[in-house]
């Protein structure tokens, strides 16, 4: 259903999305006066509501979706993503002389963005490696031989890391639209494989665009390991100790060096970096948080980063063969047994695989044992 004006009936509850430019970002949309020119022009009326920005239609043209047909902002972006392609959404809150709306919570920043990706591998069927936070599409190179003999390969830099463009948020959700942008553009379902941020994204790209994923690998996904059960950890330490290095223009040699001095919390109380971090893992972390924009670790040293990500509906949401790939809690694995054993019942079809012995960076620290795993599950879908 399209909107003709002002006038048109939309009810408390009901989302309105519409298509607009990759180039206009929220600082934009304000310094142009409101408006996004183009398929949808929006205007700003200027009120604030807590933790939200008010805005008023004065022109619009999109769809309407009745209130409650979808709950998410990602759930939202995406539907509209499969009609449109880049969207705009916001939830209407409340009826008046021209039609008042609240941008949902998140939903400035869930205007997808292009993503820096590199393609590798004989010309099979396409898999898109998602890395984990602070890293790069670079970060599949110890299992691209294997995977690569079967797969084309996709490595994508998320947004915020890497070659990939700056984004208006970094939570887990924020993430979500620029993927399944990337998948829809394939052409062909493809197979996700994540780590970490990108094994949540894996499920959650799974669940929102099921059309274009044809199986999911998802390696040590922390959920809430590094949500509500971060806070006063040794990792959430890590994370703010680090925090003021990301974008770093220093050398890497330089750099690495400032990162082994660091004294972070451990087991065995404060310790230097250098004492859990080889000298090649510290200069490779050098070399990824150079690339890495500052504002990535805000939301996750605030404790803000899953907000907005609804596990058991992305699990639910999970309908394509799923491999869950367990790392070992005792040697730094960031899954819990719980979260797995409640993803394992949820999904339609996930095998999960424990790695005994292996910690959270097990296709680096294992990377034949993780090739020969993926590679049987990705034969058993033919």
């Amino acid at each position: 259903m399209f909107l003709e004006g002002v006038d048109f009936a939309v009810e408390v509850g009901d989302v309105l999305i519409s298509p607009i430019v990759d180039e206009f970002r929220k600082a934009e949309f304000l310094e142009e006066g409101g408006a996004l020119f183009g398929a949808a022009v929006f205007g700003v009326e200027g009120d604030d509501a807590p933790g939200n920005e008010v805005v008023a239609c004065k022109q619009q043209r999109g769809f309407v979706l009745r209130g409650g047909e979808r709950e998410s902002t990602s759930s939202v972006t995406a539907m509209a993503a499969r009609f449109m392609g880049v969207s705009f959404c916001c939830r209407v809150l409340a009826r008046a002389s021209i039609l008042t709306l609240a941008i949902m919570p998140g939903a400035e920043n869930s205007l997808s963005l292009p993503l820096h990706s590199f393609q590798e591998g004989r010309g099979g069927p396409p898999l898109v490696f998602l890395h984990g936070v602070l890293r790069n599409g670079r970060c599949c190179t110890p299992v691209l031989p294997a995977l690569g003999a079967r797969c084309t390969v996709h490595g994508l830099d998320l947004r915020g890391h890497g070659a990939s463009p700056e984004g208006g948020g970094y939570r887990v959700v924020d993430y979500l639209p620029d993927v399944v942008r990337y998948v829809r553009g394939l052409g062909e379902p493809a197979v996700l494989y994540g780590h970490s941020l990108g094994a949540m994204l894996a499920a959650a790209a799974a669940a929102e665009a099921a059309d274009c994923v044809r199986a999911i690998v998802m390696e040590d996904p922390p959920f809430h390991t590094m949500g509500r059960r971060m806070r006063g950890t040794p990792l959430q330490d890590y994370f703010e100790k680090i925090e003021p290095y990301a974008g770093s223009t220093e050398p890497v040699g330089t750099l690495a060096r400032r990162l082994g001095e660091l004294r972070v919390q451990s087991g065995n109380g404060l310790v230097a970096l250098s004492t859990l971090r080889d000298a090649t893992a510290l200069r490779f972390l050098a070399s990824s948080l150079r690339h890495v924009r500052p504002a990535v670790l805000a939301p996750i040293v605030a404790g803000e980063w899953l907000e907005g990500y609804a596990m058991d509906e992305v699990f639910t949401g999970v309908r394509c063969p799923a491999l869950l790939l367990q790392c070992d809690t005792a040697c730094g694995g960031m899954l819990m047994a719980e979260d797995a054993e409640r993803m394992e019942a949820l999904a339609v079809d996930c095998t999960r695989s424990f790695l005994k012995g292996v910690g959270h960076q097990a296709h680096w620290a294992q990377a034949g044992e993780v090739s020969r795993r993926v590679l049987e599950f990705l034969l058993s879908l033919e």
